[in-house]
Parts: C-alpha cells; sequence; structure tokens
C-alpha cells in the first residue's frame, strides 16, 4: 500500500472544514487511485434514523435508501452486494461503536478489488471516521460558542439601547399570542427611530415563510410573498443564503429591490432557534444612505429574532401538546364507541359512525381484505348504504382498486395527496385534500383498511399516531370476536364425530320453526340409531365403538345435501333435519343412505345399519315432543323389523 497517499488523504482531511467536505475530499482521492471503481460518501440525515444524504463527487446520483447502504450502516463491517447492474462494497465509518457514515465503492459486475486497494480502502474508512468525529465536535463548539456570543450580546444590548428597548422585552414577555408578539416588535423597532420595520415567518415548522407584520410602510403582504417565493430582493437573499444583509444604499445596490422610494438604508437578519432552524427574518429601514451597520442594529435584530424564534417554538410545542390530548380524548371516545361490537359488520359501522361523528372527516369507509387474491370488500362506510357496499366494492376492483388498494402491496400507512395522484377513486361528491390508509393486523395478517378523507389541513404526526394507535385496538377488537366465534363454535360441536350437538340443534330448530310460521313449509326432523351397536363394543371394545361412530358420522355427512344439518344426539343416536324437505323426501333419503351404509366396511366391522323414524313438526309443537315421537317411530320400526 503506498503510505504516501494515505499521508495525503490524512492532510486533506485535515483541512476539511466540515463533515461533508471531509467526505467529498476522501471520496475525490480514493476515486482517482481506484481504476475502474466508483466512490461515493452517505451521511446520516439529521433527525431521520436510518436516512441518509449523498455526498456526491462521482457523478453517481440517487439511490439513498439502497439496502446495501442500509445494511452497512446497521451492520458493524463492510458489506458486499448488488449495486446498479453491478457489485458495491460498503464500509460502515465507525467511531467508538458509532456509525457517522457510510463509504462506499462500486464496480462492474464480477469485478473484485486487488488486496492493497482494499486495504487502502479500509484504512481511508478508518481515517475518514476519525475525521468525522473531530468535525462533529469542532461544529458542536461552533453551535454553543455561536450560542454564548448570541446571548452576550442580546444583554450587552438591553444595556446600549436603554430603557426603549427594555420596555420592549417586557411587553414581549406579557404578549401570549405570536401575531401580538410580531405587532410589538415592528411598534417597537419604530420607537427605537428606525422608519420601517417588518416580520417575516412561518406559522410552523414546516409551514412556508409568509408576511406577518409591517410598520412604516405601504407595501403589501402579496408583494412581500411574491418576494420571497421569487428569492427576489432583500428579504429572498436572506432566505436563501440565511445570513444577514445590508443594504448601505439602495439606489446602487444590485439586490434590494425598492418598495418604498424614500427608504435608502435596510437591513435583514433571520431569526434562528436554538436548533439551528430558521424561523423567519426581521427586516428595518431608514431613509438615510449608510445610516445602519451590522455591528450595532444587526445585534439588536439578532436578540429580537432569537427571542421571537424561542417564543414561536414555544407556541408550536404548546399546539402540537394540546393536539396530542385532543386526539388521545377522541382516541378514547371512538374505542369506547367500538366496546361491545358482535361481529365484523358491527365493528366496521362502529368505527364508520364513531370518526364520521366524533373527528368530522368528509368520507369514512372500511374494507375487508378477502382471502386468495387479495382484493378489497367495503364492509362500512359513511357515504354508501348497505345495499351498495358490494356493487361499490366490483366497481372499486373493476376500475383498478383505487389509491386504497396500494396498501395491500406496502401493508403500512399511507398518506395520499388526491388531488395530484392518478389512480383516485371516491364515493362522495366533493374532492378531498387528502387520503389517509392505514391498515388493521389480526394475529400478524392484514385483515383490513380503515380509509378516511379530508377537505381540511393535511394529515400530521398526531393523526397518524392517532390512526396507528386506533387500527391497533381494532385488530385487537377483531381478534377477540374471532376468538369468541371460535369458542362458541365448539360449543357447538360434537368432539368424537365434528358433527353439530343437541345445544345446536335445539337452536337451529327454533330458527327455522319461526320460519315456517312465516312460510307455511313444513319442518321434518328424524332420529337415528344404529342397528345392534352395543355388539360393536362388546365384541371390539370401545376405542373401536368410537371410531365406528366416527366413520359414520362422516359417511352420513358424505350421503346428505350441504343444506341439511346433521346432530349426533347422543350415544349411537343421530337426528337429521332437512330443511324445506317433506317427510316422503326425508324417508327415502335415510333409506338410499342405509342401503349405502350396508355395503360399507368400517374400522373392520362388517356392514353397520340402522333403524330411524321421520316426523314433521305440528303448529305450536314443542320442540322436544317432536324428537320424542320421532324417536318413537323409531323404535316401532326397531321391533317391527323396519
Amino acid at each position: 500500500m503506498d503510505l504516501s497517499l494515505v499521508t495525503q488523504l490524512k492532510r486533506q482531511l485535515e483541512l476539511a472544514q466540515s463533515m461533508a467536505a471531509a467526505c467529498a475530499k476522501g471520496a475525490q482521492l480514493l476515486s482517482r487511485h481506484l481504476r475502474g471503481w466508483t466512490v461515493g460518501m452517505y451521511l446520516p440525515r439529521n433527525g431521520v434514523p436510518g436516512s441518509f444524504i449523498w455526498v456526491d463527487v462521482s457523478g453517481v446520483r440517487g439511490l439513498v435508501d439502497h439496502p446495501l447502504v442500509r445494511r452497512a450502516f446497521e451492520s458493524s463491517g463492510a458489506v458486499c452486494g448488488e449495486w446498479c447492474g453491478g457489485t458495491g462494497w460498503a464500509l460502515p465509518l465507525s467511531w467508538a461503536g458509532e456509525v457517522l457514515g457510510v463509504l462506499l465503492v462500486a464496480g462492474e459486475a464480477g469485478c473484485e478489488l486487488g488486496f492493497e486497494e482494499a486495504q487502502l480502502v479500509e484504512v481511508a474508512a478508518s481515517l475518514l471516521a476519525a475525521a468525522l468525529v473531530s468535525l462533529r465536535l469542532k461544529e458542536q463548539i461552533q453551535r454553543e460558542a455561536s450560542l454564548a456570543r448570541l446571548r452576550e450580546g442580546a444583554l450587552n444590548l438591553r444595556v446600549a439601547m436603554g430603557e426603549s428597548l427594555a420596555r420592549l422585552f417586557i411587553r414581549l414577555a406579557e404578549e401570549p399570542t405570536v401575531e401580538g408578539l410580531f405587532r410589538l416588535v415592528v411598534d417597537g423597532l419604530l420607537e427605537m427611530g428606525y422608519q420601517v420595520a417588518s416580520v417575516v415567518s412561518r406559522s410552523s415548522r414546516e409551514g412556508p415563510m409568509e408576511f406577518r407584520c409591517n410598520r412604516g410602510s405601504p407595501v403589501s403582504a402579496a408583494e412581500v410573498n411574491y418576494l420571497i417565493e421569487a428569492g427576489l430582493g432583500l428579504v429572498g437573499r436572506v432566505m436563501s443564503t440565511g445570513q444577514a444583509y445590508l443594504c448601505e444604499d439602495s439606489l446602487t445596490d444590485q439586490v434590494v429591490v425598492r418598495t418604498e422610494g424614500d427608504i435608502r438604508s435596510e437591513l435583514g437578519v433571520p431569526m434562528w432557534g436554538l436548533d439551528g432552524h430558521m424561523w423567519g427574518m426581521i427586516r428595518v429601514g431608514k431613509r438615510q444612505p449608510r445610516s445602519l451597520n451590522l455591528e450595532r442594529d444587526g445585534k439588536l435584530l439578532e436578540a429580537l429574532g432569537a427571542f421571537l424564534a424561542l417564543r414561536i417554538e414555544r407556541n408550536e410545542m404548546i399546539c402540537s401538546l394540546r393536539r396530542e390530548l385532543d386526539r388521545t380524548r377522541l382516541l378514547h371516545r371512538v374505542v369506547q364507541d367500538l366496546q361491545g361490537a358482535v361481529d365484523l359488520e358491527d365493528l366496521a359501522q362502529r368505527v364508520v359512525a364513531s370518526l364520521s361523528a366524533q373527528a368530522g372527516y368528509d368520507l369514512v369507509e372500511f374494507y375487508q381484505v378477502q382471502d386468495g387474491d387479495p382484493e378489497l370488500l367495503i364492509v362500512g362506510s359513511s357515504v354508501i348504504t348497505r345495499e351498495e357496499m358490494l356493487p361499490c366494492s366490483i366497481r372499486l376492483k373493476e376500475a383498478g382498486g383505487g389509491l386504497v388498494s396500494k396498501i395491500l402491496q406496502t401493508q403500512r400507512l399511507t398518506v395520499h395527496r388526491c388531488s395530484s395522484e392518478d389512480g383516485y377513486l371516491s364515493f362522495s361528491d366533493r374532492s378531498p385534500a387528502q387520503q389517509l390508509d392505514v391498515p388493521i393486523f389480526v394475529m400478524g395478517r392484514m385483515r383490513g383498511v380503515i380509509s378516511v378523507e379530508s377537505h381540511r389541513e393535511a394529515f400530521d404526526s398526531a393523526d397518524i399516531w392517532f390512526f396507528e394507535t386506533l387500527a391497533w385496538h381494532v385488530g385487537a377488537l377483531w381478534e377477540g370476536m374471532e376468538h369468541l366465534h371460535l369458542l362458541e363454535l365448539q360449543s357447538f360441536k360434537d368432539p368424537l364425530t365434528g358433527l353439530w350437538n343437541r345445544k345446536y340443534l335445539e337452536a337451529r330448530l327454533e330458527e327455522e320453526l319461526r320460519r315456517s310460521a312465516r312460510s307455511g313449509q313444513a319442518v321434518c326432523i328424524a332420529m337415528v340409531d344404529l342397528s345392534n351397536f352395543k355388539a360393536v363394543n362388546d365384541t371390539y371394545g370401545h376405542e373401536v365403538g368410537d371410531r365406528v361412530l366416527a366413520e359414520v358420522a362422516r359417511a352420513l355427512s358424505a350421503s346428505v345435501r350441504s343444506c341439511d344439518v346433521l346432530v349426533r344426539y347422543g350415544g349411537d343416536e343421530f337426528v337429521v333435519f332437512s330443511p324445506g324437505a317433506g317427510e316422503r323426501e326425508l324417508e327415502g333419503l335415510l333409506s338410499r343412505v342405509r342401503a349405502s351404509m350396508e355395503e360399507m366396511k368400517l374400522c373392520s366391522v362388517g356392514g353397520i345399519s340402522f333403524d330411524y323414524g321421520v316426523t314433521c313438526f305440528s303448529p305450536d309443537e314443542n320442540i322436544m315432543d317432536a324428537i320424542a315421537r320421532a324417536d318413537g317411530i323409531m323404535y316401532l320400526r326397531k321391533r317391527g323389523g323396519r
């Protein structure tokens, strides 16, 4: 390995003034000495774990979320893999167990680094990691020193500016609203001798810069906002550079756009928060040229800007906490509304009704994910009736599934901007600004989707937390209902044969008798008793007898219609109930089944036969009386030899 190259790299890194610059220098040097290989760097994006920014030094752009880089960032050593159709080698830049970035070396498919080349890359990674640690510490020290200077300047300023500034800070401390602060600042600046004062600020951390307040000037909000958007004039310069700008004479200055004809000196200073976020700017002006300077006026505006930024940050934090509290209360009310749901349809309608009433969303829909070829079935909606749900589900499928169908692939919460995305399909007359879709998981599988549309403000982090938490609660309730349904089903089943039991028979007959009273159709049942089953138990034992009963149950199940109800009544007795069939039809069915079973050999036991008795219910007859009559008919047949 060429030690002079290592020395050169070390010197280059020592000259770097930032982490990005260090990465760029390292990548450039390696690119010149690794023939046929592309070299690049990744640095973690501030405040976003696992997200990276690309330090572009080789012409390779994009792919900032490539799995190879993520694997290197999460591992403690180098990883190799596919990279844009070729081969990539990613090394984490680690220091004291912390990964500060990722060094990427990429080449064509099948290429391999030689020993000395690999050794050079590893040494470069170690030097880069050390340089990044040093530069990060240097940047932190510089930030702290800058904040200390800001505080010191504000203190000195209060003494220098005298009573006017002192009175202004007292009034600012007492003002509860942000808009009131802006008005007090511009009024106070005019009291201190400035002829023009204005404030430009964001209304939220991610919101756009906007004109907020102005004194001493006829300039409108529309004019200022145009300059902000176009990046023109003093305000555009400060917004784009993040640095104060002093115009000593607007008649000769090439940057300033003259909006007030008599103002010759202008100064704009950005408002920085403690975390380095720019919240806006304060601008002042005077009629005399060269009447402002950065030392005196700049420090005054810096102090006022820091105070305003601090109050805006505090106000946003309070609003955010208040919104989170409101969302928590809303979640509590919605979850309370879901308690007592008896089935999926009931649960879906409760979710839809509660979100519509409690949260006021324009459209709420609840989808069930169908098994097999995944597709969405509407089971709850705030805008379509129950009868329209199936036709609308078919229409949605024929139209490509709409935006909501994308969740079948992603299986994660998604926010769509409906006006700018293809595939949007709505069952509402209004066009929403945004659509939020959140998956519902039951026992690890995505079983449903809640979809809401809003014409109001955009969905924010509080909304995302709310819907993710709500989906978890809905999934838990759904899972609980399925467990209860399974337990209820098991309570109606005979454990030996898997047939329905007497409890189910009584409940089903009650239902059929009510239906018969409305329709006038006869309700017939048959009591079935195996012939000489005691001899099977005595000869072969009860274990074989149980197996014979299970085989008989399977044979009977295979012989009757799918709509017929087959019940193990007890011991070797069975009940057959055939909805809509008359007495003669039921007797014919059982006669054919008996003949078929007599030809079978079940569990090494010869053909099994049975006796049966069929009867129809009389009007207003007790269930047990009818079953007893069928039982009596069966025993008459048994004694009479069929």
